[in-house]
């Protein structure tokens, strides 16, 4: 379904219909839980979650436009969490992660299930979003193009389970926009950003213990 759409290019025309402030306020909703959830930690960390919350400020305002602000909080947050004793090592140690193929079941149950959530997830929650984002900033991004490729991309990756292939909502706005520094070198901030993830995905056989450590 995902693959007709940008096919057919309705997602293109629904997307020329989408005014600009309703697409901040989507990805202004899928931020706004990691601000609650930082003051909420502040009631059981203050000075851990304060002290990664001031560098941010500080560095927000200090440092250069190339230089993201999380950076340095993540930095003081580490080293406090070090030198107060709040950092373990891993339980179980670092593994490979496993790629387990799993045969695709064509139930009607499965489809009609998976079907009206993945869809609206992929085309207009997250490559909607994504594209229109991408538009507010100048950018000409290949709508058509996006939603076949991460049509075809999310059935070769259902071979491992129901994963949806998308654009990043939630990052697009953190490479694309005015934090990732001037224009001219803001594709590097995707291909940087790639790269983290590919880190973590390498570190996915030991997620579980990530939050614990």
């Amino acid at each position: 379904i995902v693959i007709a759409l940008g096919a057919l290019g309705l997602t293109t025309r629904v997307a020329a219909f989408v005014p600009t402030p309703v697409v901040f306020g989507v990805v202004a909703g899928n931020v706004l839980p990691f601000v609650v959830g930082t003051f909420e930690a502040l009631q059981t960390e203050g000075l851990l979650v304060g002290a990664a919350l001031a560098a941010y400020l500080v560095g927000r305002r200090a440092l250069p436009p190339r230089v993201p602000p999380i950076l340095p909080a993540l930095v003081v947050g580490v080293a406090l969490a070090a030198v107060t004793g709040r950092l373990h090592g891993l339980a179980a140690g670092w593994t490979w992660p496993a790629l387990t193929p799993a045969t695709p079941s064509f139930t009607p149950a499965a489809v009609l299930t998976v079907v009206p959530i993945a869809v609206p997830l992929i085309a207009l929650h997250a490559n909607l979003t994504a594209v229109g984002y991408l538009r507010s900033e100048a950018y000409v991004p290949p709508a058509r193009a996006i939603e076949v490729t991460t049509g075809v991309a999310t059935m070769v990756a259902s071979v491992f389970g129901p994963c949806p292939i998308c654009m990043g909502a939630l990052v697009t706005p953190l490479t694309a926009g005015p934090e990732a520094g001037e224009r001219s070198v803001r594709p590097w901030a995707a291909y940087a950003g790639a790269v983290g993830f590919l880190l973590i995905a390498l570190g996915a056989g030991v997620a579980a213990d990530l939050p614990a450590l």
